[in-house]
């Protein structure tokens, strides 16, 4: 319906055209433009014999303008919002946002309409589109248009460009999509749900210039489309076909310029009839299982840029006569090729990156190859490649990344690796080089990574590296690098490896806070442990071992949430903090003769008992208990409860009966196992004694324990013991809750069973959430609690009574976890 204020522009859109009659015969000319969006502009009037010149040509003018003006008051109808805002101005409408009129003098028809992005949603499309009859051009991508192909657009007769990616449309290509407009230059499917096959109706849209037909859902045969000799780009990456071969056809498809077949589930060979593409500048086949040598006449594309065949089963060698004078990129990775780099690879002058690891690849790295100008980016490890590096590498570009691991590489680092000043990585670990490493890296202040470990690489590191101020990796263990380690690491640092080195001196007393490992052992390195490690906030793994430190642990190290530890082969004396006398470090201790603790770190106990704790004071931070006994079955595979498991422990310690306890932390710990089983009462507990139960506890507390979120009850250790086992959590304090903190727990809650389903490898689904289930810390932040036991808790021998995979109590299934209902996880959030 054409509202009074659309009456209104009709009526000045009259006027401006009546006042156009004032203009002179020559602005009645159309004139000649340049093509915008494929639209060929021209003259579509023609003379009526009742009306006298130069009248006539105006007249249709305006009767053409009002009707493209009705139309587009009813497209922004038909879609509302937001056409509604974007076309309701009073200026003319060749104006308003999407719309291309023609750039003739004597014409202002609609010739292309983009409605890119505009988050329209709808299931139809408006015939209305179609009653433009000058329309050439029509982008709809990046909208939320669904339903199946809209065969209205069958009507848009003029129609040179249609855009219809990145909506949900769904269905089948049709069978007659030959009845779109014969002039079709462009059509973009891509990013929808289309399915099934792909129609030979396509090969009778002579015209198209381009088809992409990526990301959807096809599903079905792949129809000969080898007809379309005009087509340059063609895309069918990303689809779901069945195994099928290389389609021979594509050799005859003669403009071809852009081939994007990747993850399509080709196999088999490559055809020699794609080396006829002679125009072919971009082939793209990653993640199929194409197989064989690939053809030499591909070898010979000497339009070819861009060559990719990533991940696939090819074989055989690079063909010695192999001509790619425009060849940028080219990546043959994760393959089986074998044999050398022929030197031609060192006279592709536009070559800018080489990536082919993962390979058989045998000799050296071509010479040339180092003076390629414009090369930044190289991967060629995981092969036996062997020689020294090219000399010139990094002299005549801007060499970016090199990655030449895992091969049988010799001689030294070229000395102008990052003459460019854009080196960020230099990867050549395990190889055969030697040599010192060149003082020019000391000034390239882009190197974010050094891994050269296991080679043989000698002398002091030029000092200037340490310095570098994007420095996050040095990875350099296991060669023969010797001299002393600078007072201050590199401020982005984040992993130091100089392991089985020969460095000397003390160690930094400065470290990054950044630092996340430290292996430093089996070198020379003397003196104190510097208090300032226990300060790293994300420090994870420390390895000191093996070299000449002396003095006592830093108590700071305590503070430390390590998950490796190892200080052994050291000369430490003192006493090892009790945080740090739990199981989880028993072997990071040894070989200290003056060091003490007890045995459950495998060192001598502390004279007065220091280090072992006084289980009679309990410990220092508040703790829940969960406790599980497990006492010896009754009968042939049935399992009881015992209602005082902990009774008979009582009394075998007062009888003076001997229990050797088990501590597995997943924390660094303030408290012993004494702390904890001093403060044990009586319970009842349920017990089950089955060994595949037993293995399926240890394997959850294995999991749980490794589990870090923000809104999961952190399990601190497990103690163990023949008989009961014993779970400590972290405390949570609070009790009753306004309702603005209700809404936050319930937040915080679906934060963490969404961490536990979707983030967390392997998912856990807890099956038991209740209010119960979730705890309250200090701050009133939620945190889950009581999952991932259920295993341990089955009656053994009864299949059924829990589903396995999933946690939760003895006895309860949520709904939607039982048997053949698995569409969604059994919690709710």
């Amino acid at each position: 319906m054409i509202s009074t204020h659309d009456h209104k522009n009709l009526y000045t859109l009259s006027k401006y055209i009546k006042e156009s009659f004032t203009h002179s015969e020559e602005r009645l000319r159309p004139a000649a433009r340049k093509k915008k969006n494929g639209c060929s502009e021209g003259s579509h009037q023609s003379h009526h014999p009742h009306i006298p010149p130069p009248l006539h040509p105006l007249l249709q003018q305006q009767q053409q303008q009002q009707h493209d003006l009705r139309s587009l008051f009813e497209i922004r109808d038909f879609w509302g919002p937001p056409l509604s805002t974007l076309w309701n101005s009073s200026n003319h409408y060749c104006s308003w946002p999407g719309i291309q009129c023609s750039s003739s003098s004597s014409s202002s028809s609609v010739i292309a309409l983009s409605f890119s992005n505009l988050n329209i949603t709808s299931t139809s499309i408006p015939p209305s589109l179609c009653r433009l009859p000058h329309l050439c051009s029509l982008d709809l991508s990046w909208n939320y248009l669904g339903g199946r192909f809209p065969t209205t657009l069958y009507n848009c007769t003029n129609l040179k460009d249609l855009n219809l990616s990145q909506n949900l449309f769904v269905g089948p290509i049709p069978t007659d999509a030959d009845r779109l407009s014969p002039k079709l230059t462009l059509l973009d499917l891509s990013s929808n749900n289309f399915s099934g096959s792909i129609p030979a109706s396509l090969a009778r849209l002579t015209s198209l210039v381009s088809l992409t037909l990526h990301a959807n859902l096809l599903d079905g045969a792949i129809a000969d489309l080898g007809n379309l000799t005009n087509l340059e780009t063609f895309t069918l990456a990303y689809n779901s076909f069945p195994p099928h071969p290389f389609p021979d056809w594509i050799g005859r498809l003669s403009s071809l310029k852009d081939l994007w077949l990747r993850s399509t589930n080709l196999v088999g060979p490559i055809p020699a009839s794609l080396g006829r593409l002679s125009s072919l500048e971009a082939f793209d086949a990653n993640m199929n299982g194409l197989t064989g040598p690939i053809p030499g006449a591909v070898w010979r594309m000497r339009s070819l840029k861009h060559l990719s065949l990533y991940k696939n089963r090819l074989s055989g060698a690079i063909d010695g006569s192999v001509n790619f004078p425009n060849l940028t990129t080219i990546d043959l990775s994760l393959n089986d090729l074998s044999g050398p780099i022929p030197p031609a690879f060192g006279g592709f002058r536009n070559l800018q990156s080489i990536a082919m690891f993962n390979n058989h690849l045998s000799g050296p790295i071509p010479d040339g190859i180092g003076r390629l100008p414009l090369l930044f980016d190289v991967r060629l490890f995981n092969n036996n490649l062997s020689g020294p590096l090219p000399p010139d590498l990094g002299r005549y570009s801007k060499l970016w990344n090199l990655e030449l691991s895992n091969n049988t590489l010799s001689g030294e680092i070229p000395k102008n690796l990052c003459f460019g000043r854009k080196l960020e990585a230099i990867v050549l670990f395990n190889n055969r080089m030697s040599g010192p490493l060149p003082g020019s890296l000391a000034s390239c202040e882009t190197l974010v990574s050094i891994q050269i470990y296991d080679n043989g690489f000698s002398g002091p590191i030029p000092r200037g590296i340490w310095s570098l101020p994007a420095l996050e990796t040095v990875m350099i263990s296991k060669n023969s690098f010797s001299g002393a380690l600078p007072d201050a690491m590199p401020a982005a640092l984040t992993r130091l490896n100089i392991d089985n080195n020969d460095f000397s001196g003390p160690l930094p007393s400065s470290l990054a806070t950044s630092s996340r490992g430290l292996h430093l052992s089996d070198n020379g390195l003397s003196g104190h442990i510097p208090a300032s490690i226990g300060s790293l906030p994300v420090l994870t793994d420390l390895d000191l071992s093996k070299n000449e430190l002396f003095g006592e642990i830093p108590p700071q190290i305590a503070n430390l949430k390590l998950t490796f530890l190892n200080l052994s082969s050291d000369s430490l004396s003192g006493s090892v903090a009790v945080t740090l006398q739990n199981s989880a470090y028993e072997q990071s201790f040894l070989s200290n003769p003056g060091l003490c603790g007890g045995p459950i770190i495998s060192l001598p106990s502390c004279r007065g008992g220091l280090g072992s704790g006084d289980s009679s004071k309990g410990f220092s931070s508040p703790l829940i208990i969960m406790m599980l006994a497990l006492a010896g079955a009754v009968g042939a595979g049935a399992s009881v409860f015992v209602v005082f498991a902990l009774r008979e422990f009582h009394r075998r310690r007062g009888l003076g009966g001997s229990i050797s306890w088990k501590l597995t932390s997943s924390y660094s710990l303030d408290f012993t196992e004494a702390s904890i089983v001093s403060g044990l009462t009586e319970k009842k507990l349920c017990s089950n004694r089955d060994a595949y139960i037993e293995k399926e506890f240890q394997s959850e507390i294995d999991v749980l324990g490794r589990i870090r979120h923000a809104n999961i009850v952190k399990l601190l250790c497990c103690i163990s013991s023949d008989d009961v086992r014993l779970l400590v959590y972290e405390y949570m304090e609070n009790g009753g809750l306004d309702w603005p903190t209700r809404l936050r727990v319930a937040v915080d809650s679906a934060q963490g069973l969404s961490y536990m389903h979707h983030d967390y490898v392997p998912p856990v689904v807890h099956r038991d959430f209740k209010s119960s289930n979730v705890l309250l810390d200090a701050d009133f932040m939620a945190r889950i609690v009581d999952f991932g036991l259920v295993r341990m808790l089955a009656r053994p021998g009864e299949p059924g009574t829990v589903t396995a995979g999933f946690a939760g109590s003895f006895g309860y299934m949520a709904p939607g976890g039982y048997p053949n209902l698995h569409s969604f996880p059994p919690d709710f959030f």
